[in-house]
């Protein structure tokens, strides 16, 4: 029973291809955004700063 074969069989995937993706329809460059970026920059600042005063 241990030494049998397996009944299922592994099959062949294609790769995936990334080829038609375009990073810079992702990208918003707005100043809102940078905004948005700045505070959560800020917070992780503060969060590591108070971490390394305790």
């Amino acid at each position: 029973m241990c030494f049998s074969k397996a009944k299922w069989q592994r099959e062949e995937v294609q790769d995936h291809k990334f080829d038609f993706v375009d990073v810079d329809e992702f990208q918003n460059n707005s100043l809102l955004m940078q905004l948005k970026y700045s505070v959560v920059f800020m917070i992780v600042l503060k969060s590591v700063l108070v971490y390394i005063a305790d």
